[in-house]
């Protein structure tokens, strides 16, 4: 569901008025994606899971698809 946030103006440091905006699902979700990226490389250590989902979110962002079910090679 779409968000409605707003832009405050302000005039000689006084708030004159709010006008309202509307931010997608798209737009979210790509927010909580960021959000989530920056949580994990801010942390200094990660375990293994953590890196994979790093991985699958940064290539999510540069628009690779990668495959659902991972290959492990032994």
């Amino acid at each position: 569901m779409p968000e409605i946030r707003y832009t405050e103006i302000y005039k000689n440091g006084f708030l004159i008025t709010r006008e309202p905006y509307e931010v997608s699902d798209e737009e979210l979700a790509q927010e909580a994606q960021e959000a989530r990226i920056v949580k994990l490389v801010a942390k200094l250590s990660r375990t293994s899971a953590e890196d994979s989902q790093l991985i699958d979110l940064l290539a999510s962002k540069l628009g690779y698809e990668l495959p659902k079910k991972k290959i492990i090679l032994k």
